[in-house]
């Protein structure tokens, strides 16, 4: 009878997960103060400009640089306007008059549990579709466990619950990563993941572009260890000192190639402002922050979060006990593939942040959540450590409430 609880207790399934995540996000977003957001009045800027552009029947968003100056960009093409809860307005608003809604302000606690209603029922279509797409069912078990284990995650909770089009970015780019870097992909999910992969860049393109550079640099490396180990590291290092040495020139050119109106805001921000000099000292310092804000032992506003430091010191500790006892068997089972990933795990974020310092943030880099975690598998199950998020989450709320 005993054995039976406990081989129960140990059977986690997505749905239970997923019911969890739900209640703990609503918990989460009602006590989650607004400024601790990222970039929260920018964000609730650009939300009154878009409605103000829909509803006045106009087709231009007026904005603001991180600099001050004033920009102008269609709306059709905003990145918010093309967000799933934007269209299901406009898509209201075609046959009821809704108006009234017109003057909205994300300060309001119910348009947060709109966008975040929206984003829970993306979420389980896209697990829906992928079980549909997939050819081998029990496949997917491991992949949805990580997916909502990740989405629980603290530094990724900021992210999500934020009503802004960044939220339904990284809710793709995580599912995302936790399936195309699988050798056995049908044409169907293939289509489906493309398909998920260049809406994703009309939703973010700043931060399609890092993704896409890291997916880039995977495929690439792969082909390189494949052919040479040899060659493949010293391309590597060249390919690092190169942009080290050469950074403001292929900024320039960046510049020149691409069409987004964001990726040319964030590059003129930083040729506006004394961070251009990339300073060794700042451009570490900007880095720790990174890691820090990543996990979420550091909030937006640097409010230090003392559980988050406990939670990532005990995974630390316990990663660093099962790898000395099986330190030989994990040695042998790390394949070609598994180390180019971890290398750009390793080394791409600080090449990020060398060239372009103002993403020096986590939630740019919450995409590489899942990838950590199937890291950690390594040394803990994943039962063992969806328990550990959860109750790592919670703390953290408490913590928040705390400190606030």
């Amino acid at each position: 009878m005993f054995e039976f609880l406990k081989k129960l207790s140990n059977k986690i399934t997505f749905n239970q997960n997923f019911y969890i995540f739900v209640l703990i996000s609503f918990v989460f977003i009602s006590i989650y103060p607004n400024y601790l957001y990222p970039d929260f009045d920018n964000i609730n800027r650009n939300f009154k400009n878009v409605f103000e552009a829909f509803f006045s029947g106009s087709t231009v968003v007026k904005s603001k640089t991180f600099g001050g100056s004033s920009e102008e960009h269609k709306l059709l093409l905003d990145q918010l306007f093309l967000t799933p809860q934007l269209k299901i307005i406009q898509f209201i608003d075609f046959f009821f008059d809704i108006s009234i809604i017109r003057h909205a302000d994300l300060n309001d606690v119910f348009v947060k549990f709109y966008f975040f209603i929206i984003t829970v029922l993306l979420i389980l279509c896209l697990n829906l579709a992928d079980d549909i797409f997939s050819d081998n069912k029990k496949d997917n078990y491991e992949k949805k466990l990580i997916f909502i284990l990740s989405l629980l995650f603290p530094g990724v909770l900021m992210s999500i619950t934020a009503p802004s089009s960044e939220a339904v970015f990284s809710v793709f780019s995580i599912f995302l990563f936790t399936r195309i870097f699988e050798p056995k992909l049908n044409i169907k999910q293939g289509i489906f993941y493309f398909s998920i992969f260049t809406y994703c860049y009309f939703l973010d393109s700043g931060n399609w572009f890092l993704i896409s550079i890291f997916i880039f640099n995977i495929i690439v490396s792969y082909i390189l260890i494949k052919f040479s180990k040899t060659l493949f590291y010293i391309i590597f290092i060249i390919t690092i000192l190169f942009i080290f040495l050469f950074v403001n020139e292929l900024i320039y050119y960046l510049v020149d190639i691409t069409e987004s109106h964001k990726i040319k805001r964030i590059i003129g921000d930083i040729q506006n402002t004394s961070i251009q000099n990339r300073e060794t000292f700042d451009i570490i310092k900007r880095y720790l922050f990174l890691i820090l804000t990543l996990f979420a032992i550091l909030t937006s506003t640097k409010k230090f979060v003392f559980t988050s430091l406990i939670f990532i010191t005990y995974l630390i500790y316990t990663i660093f006990i099962n790898y000395y006892r099986k330190r030989v068997t994990i040695s042998n089972h790390i394949n070609d593939y598994e180390l180019i990933v971890l290398l750009n795990l390793i080394f791409l974020p600080f090449v990020i942040v060398y060239v372009l310092p103002l993403h020096a943030y986590g939630k740019y880099y919450i995409f590489l959540i899942p990838i950590i975690f199937k890291i950690i598998l390594f040394f803990i199950s994943i039962e063992k450590l969806l328990k550990l998020n959860t109750i790592f989450t919670i703390f953290f709320i408490i913590n928040i409430i705390v400190i606030t």
